[in-house]
């Protein structure tokens, strides 16, 4: 009987130990090759749950907000391979919410909260009377702000902005966003005209041209030349023009709130300007006449206080010997005849 003897040495190893990283599903990790399967455990180790592939979707991941731990580790055959070491994958899990819709009295942008509570893609729907609304975008968070950026050259209309939010995933910061169900938030708001200001017609001695007040309006723009160039002001009143011939004036009105657009302009105030002239006086009596193309006249007789007249004559209250001096001043001003 012939022995024969033979020795063979069995080599054990211990595998790998999983480097987990967040991608857009979940968890990944480059998988070993003589790992029979992977386990992970979300409860620090008291059970474990077995996955073939080095990924683990977001349904295992935690629905309570605050800081959440997987456990991770490569599987063996027992034989010439052995369980890795444990990884650990750590993750943020944030109830979402986010404030209510809001928009600023000067601004065109709606605002919804912070980056800390709203998931990335949040979806946004907007309608204008009821139609699905596309000329606006929404905007990345410009510190920590989510909002919705209306065009500057929006259209009168009712405005309706939906911004609802679910269930999502950042991997950048690893943090997953939970909600049971979608959170929606509402917010409307109307985009009007405001009125046409209403010229007044002078009256008196006026130079200037006046306008009724505008609800909602902060400032008014004249234009006195059909529209060319306009000037800015925030009193109602615009002086006239002493161009001799025909002249004109428009008025629009400006809101500080942009959704109240720009008024209409107001028809044209025509009016006609022309010197005003005054002859020398002459005594003929008791009277002194004169020529005038004005407004009113006045007269000055003496050290007496300045006195209403007709346009072209004043009777002499002081008939006394002696010498005698009038002053007659011409005032210009409109006439609505």
């Amino acid at each position: 009987i012939n022995e024969v003897n033979r020795n063979e040495t069995i080599v054990i190893a211990q595998l790998a130990t999983p480097e987990p990283v967040a991608n857009a599903s979940g968890v990944t990790w480059a998988e070993d090759s003589h790992a029979v399967r992977y386990q992970y455990s979300t409860n620090g180790g008291s059970s474990w749950t077995n996955t073939k592939a080095g990924q683990i979707d977001l349904s295992a991941f935690s629905s309570s907000a605050g800081d959440h731990t997987i456990r991770i580790r490569a599987v063996g055959n027992g034989l010439k391979y052995l369980n890795s070491a444990e990884a650990s994958f750590e993750y943020t899990t944030q109830a979402i919410a986010f404030d209510d819709l809001s928009r600023a009295s000067d601004s065109l942008e709606v605002y919804w909260g912070d980056g800390e509570a709203v998931i990335n893609d949040c979806t946004v729907t907007v309608t204008k009377d009821g139609i699905a609304y596309s000329d606006g975008r929404a905007r990345n968070p410009i510190g920590g702000v989510y909002y919705y950026e209306f065009p500057s050259d929006i259209d009168i209309g009712s405005y309706e902005i939906t911004v609802s939010a679910s269930t999502g995933w950042n991997p950048a910061i690893a943090v997953y966003y939970y909600a049971a169900s979608p959170v929606v938030k509402e917010f409307e708001f109307d985009v009007t005209r405001l009125a046409t200001p209403v010229i007044s017609t002078p009256s008196g001695v006026s130079t200037s041209i006046s306008w009724g007040a505008v609800t909602d309006a902060a400032r008014y723009e004249y234009s006195t030349d059909g529209g060319s160039t306009w000037t800015s002001t925030k009193s109602r009143s615009a002086s006239m023009l002493s161009t001799e011939g025909q002249n004109k004036l428009r008025v629009r009105a400006y809101a500080s709130d942009p959704t109240k657009l720009v008024s209409e302009a107001s028809d044209d105030f025509v009016y006609y300007s022309t010197p005003v002239t005054l002859s020398t006086p002459v005594f003929k009596g008791t009277r002194v006449t004169w020529t005038a193309s004005a407004k009113s006249t006045y007269v000055k007789e003496g050290t007496s206080d300045n006195k209403a007249t007709s346009l072209n004559y004043y009777e002499l209250t002081d008939l006394e010997a002696g010498e005698k001096t009038v002053e007659v001043k011409a005032n210009g001003g409109y006439d609505s005849t």
